[in-house]
């Protein structure tokens, strides 16, 4: 019969042959992703441009890039492997149907901006079974992904550089009006920035699960600027229940402000929880950091993680 400490340590070896496999794949993307944004513009190739309302299309590689021109609005679209959506400046990208995008570790499907950067990908209130798959989402400046009241499975997905100027720099989920669990499985989601709450990851969910596997959250920053009082989640932010496992989450910080006087606070630089019930297995949270302004009488709770009720 095993002993306890030997069924920990088989745990833990797990754990690390999980996380290692997960990063083995995540820098098997980096060097796509770092040739995708060194293109430059003389490259001899034919673009289509694309905008308004997509219905029932299929985006293939043998005309990509795909140059976003307009505001999109999905109705049913499939993108397959070796796709480029780049959006000429601040365009939304809305899916109120359902979006298929199927990339490959080798060909993944990029999502980016050129001038300014865009909207990021918003699930307005859509059709049951989307999936974003082997895709690299960044630059922009409204969150890269937003998931309002449905639940599309994001899955070996590279979410990088995004912003908000509220909350979910990386992904922003707001599901307290439906019923349902949000997945995401085996992404990166790395270097993203919000004026507030969660740079990597913010969810309101009500009585609903948002579970992530497998994956990195990563060098997030939650109100970089110090202009906002009270800051939570520099990696991520819940408001219900959460499932993590097998993820790495390290090198996130949120900041208190510095404009208001005394009494500002940050708290759960690694990941805020409030409100519901928090599972966290064979998981590494390593480094992330929650700090005070300089001078007053500031606060910082939870450098790691920081359980506000629930």
């Amino acid at each position: 019969m095993k002993s306890k400490f030997e069924t920990q340590a088989n745990q833990l070896n797990k754990t690390m042959k999980h996380m290692n496999s997960t990063t083995k794949r995540i820098r098997h993307l980096l060097p796509v992703i770092l040739l995708l944004f060194t293109l430059t513009a003389s490259q001899n190739v034919t673009a289509t441009n694309v905008s308004g309302t997509i219905v029932n299309a299929n985006w293939t590689s043998n005309n990509s890039p795909y140059i976003v021109v307009g505001n999109i609005n999905v109705a049913g679209l499939t993108i397959g492997p070796g796709v480029t959506v780049s959006f000429a400046t601040n365009y939304s990208f809305e899916v109120d149907g359902v979006i298929t995008a199927l990339g490959t570790p080798n060909a993944p499907i990029v999502f980016m901006g050129t001038n300014g950067g865009w909207q990021g990908i918003y699930f307005n209130i859509s059709s049951p079974g989307s999936i974003l798959a082997n895709c690299v989402i960044s630059n922009s400046v409204n969150s890269g992904v937003y998931i309002l009241n449905t639940t599309p499975l994001i899955e070996n997905c590279v979410i990088a550089g995004n912003s908000s100027g509220f909350i979910g720099g990386g992904i922003y989920i707001n599901n307290i009006n439906m019923a349902g669990t949000t997945i995401i499985l085996n992404s990166l989601i790395i270097n993203n920035i919000s004026a507030v709450n969660g740079a990597g990851i913010a969810a309101n969910l009500g009585t609903n699960l948002l579970e992530i596997k497998g994956c990195v959250i990563s060098n997030n920053i939650a109100n970089p600027s110090v202009l906002i009082e009270t800051c939570f989640g520099g990696g991520v932010a819940v408001d219900g229940n959460i499932l993590l496992k097998y993820t790495k989450i390290c090198n996130n910080t949120c900041n208190a402000g510095t404009a208001f006087g005394n009494d500002q606070s940050a708290a759960g630089g690694g990941i805020f929880s409030e409100g519901g019930s928090d599972t966290v297995l064979n998981c590494e949270i390593i480094n992330n950091r929650a700090l005070c302004a300089a001078g007053g009488h500031d606060y910082a709770y939870g450098g790691g993680i920081e359980i506000s009720s629930g």
